[in-house]
């Protein structure tokens, strides 16, 4: 009972400390008023297109019989749609917002190279089931890669809303953290 007391004690504590110290600033931080949109969305954007078109020349060149240059042309591909997000938020300097954009495709593209990797003639004439998962992954990277670049092309309305506040709770028999605010 008193390390329950000891933590409420030191809880309540904390946004008081927080708010006395000079260090702590409530307004919101400062954002450059003029972000590098047309060099985020840019570099995003090419960072789609371009192994998409490599890949796919080298998908559409490859052999009948020869199965490793079309998975090089499907790997390209993968990795460039699921690297656009994260290139464009990272040149707007939004690091959270380029994790969380960057989670689905990151994750779609797992499962399509992990059934591509596992699954033996999976692009020519594999099973039916494979194959549908497959294309649900590849078709959810692109539906997620497409929101995260256009995510990014609101960066202008977005610098001057930054605001993130972090509050402690307390309540019967709980206690907590309350997290408000714009991302």
């Amino acid at each position: 009972m008193r390390r329950l007391v000891a933590v409420v004690v030191l809880l309540a504590l904390v946004p008081a400390r927080a708010w006395a110290n000079p260090l702590f600033d409530p307004t919101p931080p400062k954002v450059d008023p003029d972000p590098p949109l047309f060099w985020s969305v840019a570099a995003g954007f090419a960072t789609a297109i371009v192994p998409l078109a490599v890949g796919g020349s080298v998908l559409a060149t490859a052999g009948e019989n020869d199965d490793s240059p079309k998975r090089i042309g499907v790997h390209l591909i993968i990795a460039g749609l699921a690297l656009a997000p994260i290139v464009s938020h990272l040149i707007s300097r939004e690091w959270k917002r380029a994790a969380i954009f960057a989670a689905a495709p990151l994750a779609c593209a797992a499962v399509a190279i992990g059934l591509l990797e596992g699954t033996p003639n999976l692009l020519d004439e594999g099973a039916p089931p494979p194959r549908i998962a497959f294309g649900a992954a590849l078709a959810l990277e692109i539906v997620a890669t497409g929101i995260g670049l256009v995510d990014s092309l609101m960066i202008k309305d977005r610098a001057r809303k930054t605001h993130v506040a972090v509050v402690p709770t307390f309540g019967r028999d709980q206690i907590g953290l309350s997290i408000g605010g714009t991302l």
